[in-house]
C-alpha cells in the first residue's frame, strides 16, 4: 500500500499500511515532524532509541483501530537546557503518554458529559470505541477549562462524595456555570450546608440529587433558590428503575 494514504491529522504522522488484526484495523505510520527539544526548541539529530507506540483511534463502520506509530527518543544537545533525552512529540495527534488520539478522545468527552459514565460505555461499545466509565468520566475531568476568576456561583450543584467509602462523607459544592469547584465541607448534613449558602447571597438555581438532606439545607441557607434535580441523579434514577423492572 502507498504512504500517505489517508492523514491523521494536518502535520505529525505519515502512513505506511495498513492490516487486519483479528478484531480491529492496525494502521502503521511514522512521525514526519522535526526531533525538537520540547524544553529548548532545540532540533537534534542524535537519536537515542526507537520505540512503538500505540494509540486507539476513531472507528471505521463500528470497527475498533488502532494506530501504531514508530518514533524515536533522541538527546538534547543545548548544554543550556535542563532536558537530557526527549521523545519526538505527535503534534496534533496525541498528548505525551496518551493511549488514545485527541480526536477520540474529545469523543468520549462530549459522551460523557452529555450521558454520564456508564450510559456512555454501553453507546462506545455499540460504536466500536469500547471504553469503561471510569476511563471516560477520566477523559472528563482532563479537558477541562481553565478555572475562572474566584466568585460566587450564581447556580451551584451540591453532592456528596466519600472520604472513606461507606464510612465518612463530605459535601462538595460546584459552581455549574464555569464548572470548577468552589468547595468542599467536612461533612455531610443540612445544617452545614445551610450555614454555607447563608453566607453566599445571590445563588439563584440550586442543583441537587433526590435526598433530602441537602433540600432541607437549601430551604433554610438559601430561602429563594430555586431547587432543581441535576440530569446525572435523575437518569440514574431512571437506569436503575428500568433494569429492576428488566430483572424480572
Amino acid at each position: 500500500m502507498t504512504k500517505d494514504f489517508i492523514p491523521l491529522s494536518k502535520d505529525g504522522l505519515r502512513i505506511c499500511g495498513t492490516a487486519w488484526a483479528q478484531d480491529h484495523w492496525l494502521i502503521d505510520a511514522e512521525t514526519e515532524s522535526e526531533p525538537a527539544c520540547p524544553n529548548c526548541q532545540t532540533v537534534s539529530t542524535s537519536r537515542h532509541s526507537r520505540y512503538t507506540r500505540v494509540l486507539r483511534d476513531l472507528p471505521v463502520q463500528g470497527i475498533p483501530v488502532r494506530v501504531r506509530v514508530a518514533t524515536s527518543r533522541w538527546r538534547c544537545r543545548n548544554p543550556q537546557c535542563e532536558r537530557r533525552i526527549f521523545t519526538t512529540r505527535l503534534q496534533n495527534v496525541a498528548i505525551p503518554h496518551a493511549r488514545w488520539t485527541n480526536r477520540l478522545a474529545e469523543i468520549l468527552r462530549v459522551f460523557g458529559h452529555g450521558t454520564g459514565g456508564r450510559p456512555a460505555e454501553r453507546l462506545l461499545g455499540r460504536l466500536g470505541m469500547a471504553a469503561s466509565d471510569n476511563t471516560i468520566l477520566r477523559h472528563l475531568k482532563g479537558g477541562r477549562s481553565e478555572p475562572a476568576a474566584l466568585r460566587w456561583p450564581r447556580v451551584l450543584g451540591i453532592d456528596d462524595w466519600a472520604w472513606t467509602k461507606g464510612q465518612n462523607y463530605g459535601t462538595i459544592m460546584v459552581d455549574l456555570e464555569t464548572r470548577t469547584v468552589v468547595d468542599v465541607l467536612a461533612d455531610r448534613s443540612s445544617a452545614s450546608v445551610a450555614r454555607w449558602l447563608d453566607c453566599r447571597p445571590g445563588i439563584e438555581i440550586i442543583c441537587r440529587d433526590r435526598h433530602g438532606l441537602y433540600a432541607e439545607g437549601g430551604r433554610l441557607g438559601a430561602p429563594k433558590a430555586r431547587q432543581v434535580a441535576d440530569r446525572f441523579h435523575l437518569i440514574d434514577n431512571l437506569r436503575g428503575r428500568l433494569e429492576q423492572q428488566m430483572s424480572r
